[in-house]
């Protein structure tokens, strides 16, 4: 069981105050280097103090060590008694980086198990085998050939499948395909994962070997084991239909075999069915059974095989799939998303980019629901880049919570930032992030809200039947059947979105699923678990025959059955009234919202409405029946526009039923009763009204006790003070954590001695690059061989940077940062620095080593290192107390400041600074015992910690960025404001000049022509407006109508 607590007969106040590892989060921890025991020890202990429950073992981009061997595994085993010592869990994932199936290439390097594409296009090959001999060599192999005939409009006239031989321009011929060789899978290929072979290789080769390894954990300190990503080959589509491009879909040697069987005929006989959309509107069926099939040979060989390896050694399967969250994306990828999630007992998603999907989220959640899973896992956090604060940490937490996530896989956390590895899709959530040691604040939180939301059942009427088979239907050119799809798309948006954010929960319903665990009962559609007496069909084109006679036999059950749009018009992809006829005896809607919520407003437990009487649109949320209580849970799912100004919004949140309801407050562990309000319309007459006051990042969860009668509650005494005044602050003192840093990324390079690229210099990337293309070595760009499958030779050559470094006076005290400072050479002013090793920097992959005095003026800094296969060049910081002056791409070193304005830092001396900030404010309390407030609304960091005197405040994250003390003595105080910085400005993507590309891995630092620039693109840390301080004369509490 994931969640202990979860049966007990009503919430332990306890656990909620202070939850315990289950219900905590588990970080992707990042093996990206040599690994080091004693180094996994420390950071074990970092994740513990961060307030996690466990950590993801994830072999990621500059693993060292050999992955799946004796010394990867005893590095694993180290970690799960470390953790278990700890009460740390361990959760262990499947694969060398992703997608998982290939086990780093070792799988793979049998190229009968590489994965296999079909390819349709005019041109012929000559480097095909016979079917057997391809296999064995991964060759490519011939199929079919066709000739295909279009209609003006570009549909289909005719086909017919012809010999080889035949020749025209209206000819075709279909190639099975191996998986190309890349990088990316160690110079080997991705997995055939609709071949159960296959997967049963990669399963011995990765799941049995950690069985062997640390068995005796499962089930225990070791839960789950995580799959990521993995796919078919992706189904692509052609852009016009008479191009002359080819066009390449999902495929597997017996797949022609494994169709002809399941549904009657020869799938090479109709192949063009898949590609080209047939005329007069027509769908075709072939199409729709491809689609189908490959749907379902995928979820059989990979997630079913892998789930059921798993639950016989006592462990859950957990991971996502790739491209949950559009009907597009699906189509391409898995086929549909939520008969994947079926397989997996801890079903997952993947939340990129600081995306709002609901509707990736809501299948999952159906899904678990159905089956009966204990939660929903989700990876969040990844691609948002180092300037991600602890606002976007709880914003995109809470709207998935809303939604069913109960597992949080924070994504990442980096053993190291050595080489590529910190430009491994940052930031990383670890030791390396300056505000580290105040995550637990974060993970509080959603460990307290776990608590909660993992007791009881949800409380749901609502099923809607999934679309994702109408839109196979119209997997066709670009320009013949993207406006349908489109369609499609919108109103599968539209309408999760009208629901959700209307507060009407429901679950997706899986047609495929209904043979398996549907029914009627009672008048109600059973869907394994959940009963719905509501069913919508939402613009569906087809159905299939099991769900029609379900639906029929839910109607004539009594079941309310309601059809959004057109009823289906097909059966199975074929021509059929049974949709209509099934339609006149239900109800019809236009796809609108209002005529949507109108219908189901009987089934609303609750409406929010904002200040001004119109309903609320920004919060989903989810309600649980916890014996004879109810949860009732809401968050934010729309993100305020500017977070400074972030008013509170009195809300009028109305609840079916009399209701004692009492706030449980997840950031302090807290409670409080929240009182109803007098009902005076006929909306509200029955039923119990409430007004919370939310700010833009708050997030309301309510425990619901039934009342006899929800009278006017009394409002909790108010206060008013004798005397206030309020001050604003100009200026301040500040200390650093951490030294200044003056970033050196623009280097002239030299190559054995001999000058490389121009003299002028070149941003650092960009100089390695041009090094490994002289030396006939692969670029460094988005796709890395690991080091543990590159031999570790003996560099052959030495590169050399070269940089000039300008200081506007004698500056003593600096030291320079580097990797590879072991193997490094460094000259300053044309004298040898003694390699005196004082510390690291940020990780510990980056060494410290004491410089002589800057001179006045002009400072030459050269680093030699040796090069090889290995090898990268990386920017080289310059530490110490001091200003640093950037203009344009120049740079000057200045004595320090000492006090700092209100505003960003990056002008103020600290351009690449991205440690801790602590400003000192004196503070002149004019009354005795007074009430002082401080409020820093304007601010760029993680987050703000306020302290009086030494004395500690309180945290300043959230609105309305205010931390308090009471009993405050007359006379002076300092009052010292610490603003947790983040390392955008120092290891961020600061040539990208594309605000639009927000993909924040290895390519954001290469970017290329527009998007580049040499100039540095910052962005604000700090204080950014001086904070507003209230001091209060102690006041007498009264009673206020």
């Amino acid at each position: 069981m994931l969640y202990p607590d979860k049966e007990a007969p009503v919430l332990d106040e306890e656990l909620f105050r202070h939850p315990t590892a289950p219900y905590r989060g588990a970080p992707f921890w990042a093996w990206n280097c040599r690994l080091d025991k004693e180094e996994l020890r420390r950071q074990i202990g970092c994740f513990r103090e961060m307030g996690f429950g466990g950590f993801h073992i994830h072999s990621r981009t500059g693993m060292a060590t050999p992955y799946l061997q004796p010394e990867f595994f005893d590095l694993v085993r180290f970690c799960v008694e470390e953790a278990e010592k700890q009460g740390l869990r361990v959760w262990l994932y499947d694969e060398d980086r992703w997608p998982s199936g290939a086990a780093g290439g070792l799988v793979t390097r049998n190229k009968s198990f590489r994965e296999r594409r079909l390819r349709l296009s005019p041109e012929d090959r000559t480097d095909d085998r016979p079917m057997e001999q391809a296999l064995e060599e991964g060759a490519p192999y011939y199929l079919a050939s066709y000739r295909v005939r279009l209609t003006p409009e570009g549909t289909l006239a005719g086909y017919q499948r012809v010999s080889r031989a035949e020749k025209g321009a209206d000819i075709r011929h279909a190639f099975v395909l191996p998986g190309e060789e890349s990088p990316w899978f160690n110079n080997q290929a991705y997995l055939d994962t609709l071949n159960p072979a296959a997967v049963d290789a990669f399963i011995h080769t990765t799941h049995d070997r950690y069985a062997a390894a640390v068995g005796e954990f499962f089930g225990g300190t070791i839960p789950a084991v995580f799959t990521d990503e993995p796919r078919p080959s992706f189904r692509r589509r052609l852009a016009f239909a008479a191009g002359k491009e080819g066009v390449e879909t999902a495929w597997t040697p017996d797949f022609p075999a494994t169709f002809e069987a399941a549904y009657g005929y020869s799938l090479p006989e109709r192949l063009p069915e898949i590609f080209w959309d047939l005329p007069d509107g027509r769908v075709s069926q072939v199409r729709w059974q491809y689609h189908d099939h490959v749907t379902q040979r995928f979820v059989s060989a990979f997630p079913a095989r892998c789930a059921a390896w798993c639950r016989d050694h006592g462990l859950l399967l957990t991971g996502h799939m790739l491209q949950e969250d559009t009907l597009f994306d699906q189509t391409c990828a898995v086929g549909e998303a939520m008969r994947c999630y079926r397989a997996f007992p801890l079903p997952g998603i993947d939340i990129l980019c600081d995306a709002v999907h609901l509707g990736t989220a809501k299948q999952a959640q159906s899904a678990a629901r159905q089956e009966g899973r204990e939660g929903v896992l989700s990876e969040l956090y990844g691609v948002t880049h180092w300037d991600f604060d602890f606002r976007g940490h709880k914003f995109q937490g809470d709207w998935q919570a809303a939604l069913g996530i109960t597992q949080r896989v924070p994504h990442l956390s980096w053993t190291s930032m050595e080489g590529e590895a910190k430009r491994d899709y940052p930031a990383s959530i670890h030791y390396q992030s300056p505000w580290y040691k105040e995550y637990g604040y974060i993970e509080d939180h959603f460990a307290r809200l776990n608590t909660v939301l993992t007791r009881g059942k949800p409380v749901v009427n609502i099923g809607v039947i999934h679309p994702i088979e109408s839109y196979w239907l119209h997997w066709g050119p670009g320009d013949t059947g993207g406006a349908r799809r489109q369609v499609l798309e919108e109103r599968f948006r539209d309408l999760t979105h009208w629901l959700l954010q209307g507060l009407v929960d429901f679950d997706f319903i899986s047609e495929a699923s209904l043979p398996d665990l549907g029914g009627v009962e009672a008048g109600t559609l059973r869907v394994g678990q959940m009963r719905y007496d509501v069913v919508l069909v939402p613009g569906c084109e087809t159905l299939r025959t099991a769900t029609l006679e379900r639906l029929e036999a839910f109607r004539q059950a009594g079941g309310r059955l309601l059809f959004l749009g057109e009823p289906p018009r097909l059966e199975n992809a074929l021509p059929s009234r049974r949709g209509e006829r099934l339609a006149r005896s239900a109800a019809v809607l236009p796809f609108e919202r209002s005529a949507l919520l109108t219908a189901l407003a009987d089934r609303r437990f609750c409406t929010l409405r904002e200040e001004n009487g119109e309903e609320c649109r920004r919060y989903v949320g989810q309600i649980r029946q916890d014996g004879g209580v109810r949860w009732l849970f809401l968050a934010p799912c729309v993100k305020p526009s500017c977070p400074d100004v972030a008013p509170a919004a009195r809300l009028r949140l109305t609840l079916r039923g009399r209701w004692k309801a009492v706030r449980y407050d997840t950031l302090t562990g807290s409670t409080q009763s929240l009182p109803g309000k007098r009902r005076g319309t006929v909306e509200e007459e029955g039923s119990t009204l409430l007004e919370p006051v939310l700010y833009p990042q708050d997030s309301l969860l309510l425990r619901l006790e039934p009342a006899e009668e929800a009278g006017e509650d009394q409002e909790p005494p108010s206060s008013k003070p004798l005397r206030r005044m309020i001050r604003r602050a100009e200026g301040a003192c500040f200390t650093r954590e951490e030294p200044n840093v003056l970033l050196l990324d623009r280097f002239q390079g030299l190559l054995d001695g001999k000058p490389v690229g121009p003299t002028e210099g070149e941003e650092v990337l960009r100089l390695d690059n041009r090094i490994r293309d002289m030396l006939g070595l692969p670029p460094r760009t988005n796709k890395f061989t690991q080091p543990w499958v590159t031999p570790a030779e003996l560099p052959k050559n030495k590169v050399t940077v070269v940089t000039n470094i300008y200081a506007a006076c004698l500056q003593e005290g600096v030291s320079l940062g580097l990797e590879r400072a072991e193997e490094a050479c460094i000259r300053l002013n044309g004298e040898p620095v003694p390699m005196k090793d004082c510390g690291w920097y940020v990780d510990r992959a980056i060494s410290t080593v004491p410089l002589p005095p800057l001179r006045a003026g002009e400072n030459r800094l050269e680093v030699t290192w040796p090069y090889g296969p290995r090898s990268g060049l990386e920017s080289l910081y310059i530490l110490g107390d001091f200003d640093v002056e950037l203009s344009g791409t120049r740079a000057v070193i200045r004595p320090p400041r000492r006090e700092l304005g209100f505003g960003s830092i990056t002008g103020q001396g600290m351009p690449f600074y991205g440690g801790n900030l602590t400003y000192r404010l004196p503070v002149d309390m004019p009354f005795a015992g007074g009430r002082l407030t401080v409020r820093v609304p304007a601010y760029r960091g993680a987050l703000v910690k306020a302290a009086l005197d030494g004395k500690p405040l309180g945290r300043i994250v959230f609105a309305p960025y205010e931390a308090s003390a009471e009993e405050v003595a007359a006379g002076p105080h300092t009052l010292e404001l610490t603003l947790y910085g983040n390392r955008f400005n120092t290891f961020g993507s600061l040539h990208n000049i594309n605000t639009a590309d927000r993909w924040y891995g290895f390519t954001h630092w290469r970017s290329t022509g527009d998007a580049w620039c040499d100039e540095y693109r910052l962005k604000e840390t700090g204080i950014l407006a001086g904070p507003e301080i209230l001091l209060e004369e102690r006041h007498a509490a009264v009673n206020e109508k």
